[in-house]
């Protein structure tokens, strides 16, 4: 599904990536290594920000419980 050109994604997978390349991160054996994670753990928090821009009311409306 598309809004405003931006794909919109399941919030909990992007999470879930993003535990995956921590825990990468934590465990490289290389330089190379921490810095192919680094890389890829700020590319999957800029897809969760783009996430949060693209619906802030529905990010709130799950937080809150709350249904309008």
């Amino acid at each position: 599904m598309l809004r405003d050109g931006l794909a919109i994604v399941d919030e909990a997978a992007l999470a879930a990536k993003l535990a995956k390349i921590e825990a990468l991160f934590a465990g490289a054996a290389t330089e190379g290594e921490r810095a192919a994670a680094a890389g890829a753990r700020e590319r999957i928090l800029e897809r969760l920000r783009e996430v949060e821009k693209a619906d802030p009311l529905a990010r709130w409306k799950e937080r809150s419980g709350k249904d309008f």
